[in-house]
């Protein structure tokens, strides 16, 4: 099975090694929550990672229709 790359990914964790963050990030990770967490905070990062999100693949999206635009102009 493939892994799907359009999902963002946040780790959380109980463990304080900076290089186990570090990795994750590395990998792609969006965030990287620490236990115990605050639930107020965890889900306003969370929402804040979904949106920018959303807007990244409507922006990608409007920049597709835009070129496919200019490339049939150019023809």
């Amino acid at each position: 099975m493939e892994p799907k790359r359009d999902v963002p990914v946040v780790f959380f964790t109980s463990g304080v090694e900076a290089e186990n963050e570090v990795k994750a990030l590395a990998m792609g990770a969006k965030d990287f929550i620490r236990k115990p967490f605050v639930p107020q905070v965890m889900l306003n990062r969370i929402n804040n990672i979904l949106e920018l999100d959303e807007l990244t693949k409507n922006l990608e999206r409007k920049v597709e229709q835009k070129t496919r635009q200019v490339e049939q102009l150019s023809f």
